[in-house]
């Protein structure tokens, strides 16, 4: 008995011995993450070497366009600005498949061309300029307002980007 009671006391003395190793690394541990987190400069430092965001990294909002409504057509009348004096941007044109589905186009101008990628679809595709094109349609008795991606390489490559039938004009904003 007295044996066993000297093994327990034994084991005892080494559990405590260990918990208090464990509790000396947690708490070296802890201070250290503290210190980690705490910055280095203060905040009035930090802003100052954040550099402003330019026009092109503000956020846009994206173009939406469907059979009923155009949304914010400006932004994209302010990209092809933007692309006519040369200065990269970026744009999102969002419309929705006949049966519903999102069709996204990522447009990114880089100062030479528009390079084009779709959620259908990650390939990039390149065009030089956006041109805007009517025609009429005996169906709807009027014009259908078409934005296209064109190449200037003479392959006759485009892309429709957004289309507005006739009389939507004056619903959207």
């Amino acid at each position: 008995m007295k044996k066993a009671l000297v093994l327990l006391i034994a084991a005892m003395f080494v559990l405590a011995g260990c918990s208090s190793e464990n509790t000396g690394k947690k708490e070296t541990l802890q201070s250290e993450s503290q210190t980690e987190r705490q910055p280095s400069r203060n905040s009035d430092e930090l802003a100052s070497h954040v550099p402003a965001i330019s026009p092109v990294e503000q956020e846009r909002k994206a173009v939406y366009w469907s059979i009923n409504e155009v949304r914010h057509l400006s932004e994209l009348e302010q990209f092809m600005e933007r692309i006519g004096q040369g200065l990269k941007d970026r744009l999102r044109i969002e419309t929705t498949s006949k049966e519903g589905n999102p069709y996204v186009l990522d447009l990114r101008y880089d100062g030479e061309h528009i390079i084009i990628t779709a959620n259908v679809n990650s390939s990039e595709r390149l065009y030089d300029n956006i041109v805007v094109s009517r025609r009429f349609n005996r169906h709807y008795k009027g014009e259908f307002i078409e934005y296209w991606a064109v190449s200037d390489n003479g392959n006759g490559r485009k892309e429709l980007l957004l289309q507005i039938r006739p009389g939507l004009e004056e619903i959207s904003p």
